[in-house]
């Protein structure tokens, strides 16, 4: 179905009536693709558009119906005979075919030690969750006793139990700790109050270890007042100016504004959107880290974000969608006017860019009514 007219713009009664040149069949192309854009984007701190966190042994522990402790056979490390059951039906046959990251560190350690099995139903097969020192079994047994409360959502008791393990002796508790607290809402990760041991993970940034680890990393980093931590941030931030080339610049951008406030916001704006050249995908990550923000931060920071964000649109256009995306994702309507503003100049070109602001603002002028008349109502009600 061809869509015929002139490119106009009004908005009425919170409504878009949008007008485009001929585009062939956008009803069964561009518009299902911008409104997939404006789902939820982000439901865990450290789920940027491009990055998501790996399911770790504690989800497997909390969501497979079927536990065993296993110990590899001797004669045939890549077979398991069970020992214990902790969860589901007993099992007494042999596991063979065992996947799972840390299986290889497990057999080099050429020990006899139980190894915690997790059935997948999704793959049918056995995943490996963690060997079975008395320190991993402490925590196994924490995890069983909460596992039910803690399947839907990711809760402040399961974030303050790990935070505990982020300076344990044991590495790989340490590494399961950070793992697991990757999941966690950016809003609660920022409620709770726990030591964070800024100078192991800074020491961890950049090493091939550390690495895989570096988006949480430097989110608890932000919650320090570490003046190393800030020439961290401030050194990446200037390099992705540089080059353009951050593939964590969300997660620092977002630690940053959290450890600086509007003083941060100030120098990603100053060296980051004053970049005519930096790529999209990098500049999407910085707004999607200020929707973040946008959401948790305070009256001021908030006001200073929608202004940062207005200016942002006036020189980069392509940033519009972005912007429509990120905070639409999050049902943040704070750029509704910004937007609104920019819509009606008239120089968006792409389609798709073009819709996906429309609909956002329509949404928006939507919500924001909505808002409106409620509060109007208790008032009445409550003279």
């Amino acid at each position: 179905m061809d869509v015929i007219c002139e490119r106009k713009f009004t908005v009425a009664n919170g409504a878009i009536a949008l007008t485009l040149p001929r585009v062939g069949e956008i009803s069964k192309t561009a518009v299902p693709a911008v409104l997939a854009s404006l789902v939820a984007t982000a439901g865990y701190c450290c789920s940027f558009h491009n990055y998501l966190p790996e399911k770790t042994a504690i989800n497997w522990i909390i969501e497979s119906d079927r536990l065993v402790l296993a110990r590899n056979s001797r004669e045939d490390e890549f077979v398991y005979q069970p020992v214990t059951t902790l969860r589901g039906q007993k099992q007494t046959a042999q596991i063979s075919d065992v996947t799972g990251p840390g299986l290889r560190g497990w057999y080099a350690e050429g020990s006899q030690k139980d190894a915690l099995l997790a059935f997948d139903e999704e793959e049918q097969a056995w995943r490996f969750a963690g060997y079975f020192s008395p320190e991993y079994e402490t925590l196994v047994q924490k995890v069983l006793g909460k596992a039910a409360a803690w399947e839907s959502k990711y809760t402040a008791d399961r974030l303050a139990l790990f935070g505990e393990y982020l300076g344990h002796s044991d590495e790989k508790l340490r590494n399961l700790a950070l793992r697991d607290i990757d999941q966690a809402p950016y809003s609660l990760l920022r409620t709770v109050d726990f030591h964070i041991p800024a100078q192991d993970l800074l020491a961890g940034l950049w090493t091939l270890e550390g690495y895989p680890d570096q988006p949480i990393s430097v989110l608890l980093l932000g919650f320090t007042d570490d003046a190393a931590v800030r020439r961290e941030l401030y050194n990446y931030v200037d390099r992705v100016s540089d080059t353009g080339v951050g593939n964590n610049i969300g997660a620092f951008a977002t630690a940053l504004v959290e450890i600086d406030g509007i003083r941060g916001l100030k120098r990603l704006e100053n060296k980051l959107f004053s970049n005519s050249t930096l790529p999209l995908n990098r500049l999407e990550q910085v707004i999607e880290a200020l929707a973040i923000h946008g959401d948790v931060g305070r009256p001021e920071l908030q006001d200073e974000i929608n202004n940062t964000i207005a200016r942002l649109v006036a020189k980069r256009h392509d940033a519009a969608a972005v912007v429509a995306r990120q905070f639409g994702g999050r049902k943040d309507w704070s750029q509704t006017a910004a937007l609104e503003f920019f819509l009606q100049q008239g120089v968006l070109q792409n389609t798709q860019d073009l819709l996906a602001v429309a609909i956002y603002v329509a949404q928006g002028r939507e919500a924001l009514r909505g808002a409106s008349d409620s509060n109007f109502a208790r008032m009445k009600q409550n003279p």
